[in-house]
């Protein structure tokens, strides 16, 4: 870029990538009848019926009033009155069956991206009365002892940047999100030399970003659309709540996570060539900031195990079948009916601004005892 320039250097760099890999999972869902409560065709992997029963009274649910099982005295329904608007509108972001059968009948294939972005640019000016001497032969005389002649004086500026994104894929196509990472640094120096004597003062900045962010974090306050209540504010951690139901696959939300690292310094060092000896002294002053929000369960997580919708009287371990299943109660059932066997939500308001100050002096001695031996 610098032609007949004997008092710069500029250097640039640039360096990207781009890959994929693909994503190919299997997992069992809901079917369409299931989801409006329907549960005449539940059994167990061995083939035997399960029974829902009503928690409020006790007693099997009756056969279905509407839909394609009505008038069946076989059929199992609960009523849609029962059903929670909550239930409804999270199943939403699962996706109906797309394989036939009732377990593994889903199956999502995608790719997942990954991105890198690397930026360089680097500069060096010297200038004093030694300002046309090759800058790199100056730097090598002052660390072989020898120094240099008259007043030698240069500046230099670093700027660094590089992006890295990638795609986190999750079997439902809402649970998944991305985490990228942005990184910032900047150095500045200035050294002014005389015979054996050297000092310089640098300042530096670096700053890096990381984000995990899932489909709504910043975008949608999907909670409350739900009609789900004491959850976080902060647009940052906004998402889907984590659903396990044994039966089924889990609805795993990727948790926000936003963390802002950096450092702002400054030193001075001095150098002085004395016969054998090069002595180094300085001292360094760098502030520290480290910002964070999230990485905690801020979106809540569900278990549902059938537990209310079994034979009163019974647990899932005695009431079990030929080959040890459960012959009543639905994971799906007590999701529908909006009573979860556990809830969990960690600290969901979690955000921490830490501050130091960090100083430090040194001093070094380099003697060159011999030409191999220092």
């Amino acid at each position: 870029i610098l032609t007949n320039d004997k008092n710069d250097f500029l250097f640039f760099t640039a360096a990207g990538t781009h890959s994929s890999s693909p994503f190919d999972e299997y997992g069992t869902v809901p079917t369409l009848a299931e989801r409006s409560g329907d549960f005449t065709g539940l059994t167990t992997p061995a083939g035997d019926k399960i029974t829902l029963y009503d928690p409020a009274t006790g007693l099997p649910y009756g056969p279905c009033t509407g839909g394609a099982n009505a008038g069946n005295p076989n059929s199992q329904c609960i009523p849609a009155a029962e059903i929670q608007p909550q239930a409804t509108a999270l199943l939403s972001y699962v996706p109906l069956p797309n394989l036939p059968g009732a377990n593994q009948n889903y199956q999502r294939l995608i790719s997942a991206g990954t991105n890198t972005t690397r930026l360089g640019v680097r500069l060096m000016h010297s200038f004093g009365s030694q300002g046309g001497a090759n800058p790199l032969l100056r730097l090598a005389r002052q660390f072989l002892g020898q120094g240099n002649s008259g007043i030698t004086q240069s500046l230099f500026g670093n700027f660094n940047y590089s992006h890295s994104a990638s795609d986190t894929r999750n079997l439902f196509p809402q649970f998944g999100g991305t985490n990228q990472i942005h990184q910032y640094a900047l150095q500045l120096g200035y050294s002014i030399g005389k015979g054996r004597l050297t000092n310089a003062i640098t300042a530096g900045w670096n700053q890096t970003h990381t984000q995990a962010s899932n489909s709504f974090s910043n975008v949608t306050d999907i909670a409350a659309q739900l009609g789900r209540n004491g959850l976080p504010q902060a647009p940052q951690l906004w998402g889907l709540p984590n659903v396990t139901m044994n039966q089924f696959s889990s609805l795993s939300e990727q948790q926000p996570d936003f963390q802002l690292a950096e450092t702002v310094s400054i030193g001075d060092m001095s150098s002085w060539i004395h016969g054998k000896h090069t002595i180094r002294f300085g001292a360094d002053f760098r502030r520290v900031y480290q910002d964070e929000i999230g990485n905690t369960n801020s979106t809540g997580t569900y278990v549902f195990t059938g537990l209310f919708t079994q034979q009163p009287g019974t647990s899932s371990t005695g009431n079990s079948g030929q080959n040890g299943f459960a012959l009543s109660g639905s994971s799906l059932a007590d999701f529908l009916l909006g009573m979860p066997q556990e809830t969990t939500l960690q600290a969901a308001y979690q955000e921490s601004h830490l501050r130091q100050n960090e100083i430090d002096f040194f001093g070094q001695d380099d003697w060159r005892a011999g030409k191999s031996l220092t």
